[in-house]
């Protein structure tokens, strides 16, 4: 299982979602919401996910069928595609300043 130090901030989500190819959503955070969307291909698997800007976690679906998944679940560690979703809501990088 990776380990992360932190986190991302919306921001960092939205910058590393979009740079992986994945379409983004921010309706519901722009209305105030916790949440953001993010649906694309992640090491060759299609996803769907809602990144929670408090928490960090991400709920979704994957694959052509659209089974459920949860970061927090862990059952996927070690797979490709859970370890890219990973990678876009957690950061070993330090806090950005603004």
């Amino acid at each position: 299982m990776n380990t992360y130090k932190r986190g991302r901030t919306s921001s960092e989500f939205i910058a590393a979602a979009q740079a992986a190819g994945m379409e983004i959503e921010t309706t519901n955070y722009d209305l105030g919401g916790d949440w953001i969307t993010a649906r694309g291909t992640l090491e060759s698997v299609k996803i769907r996910m809602l990144f929670n800007v408090c928490t960090a976690a991400v709920i979704g679906n994957y694959g052509e069928d659209g089974r459920p998944f949860a970061t927090e679940d862990g059952s996927h560690d070690g797979e490709p595609w859970f370890d890219a979703v990973l990678d876009l809501a957690m950061t070993n990088e330090p806090p950005q300043r603004t």
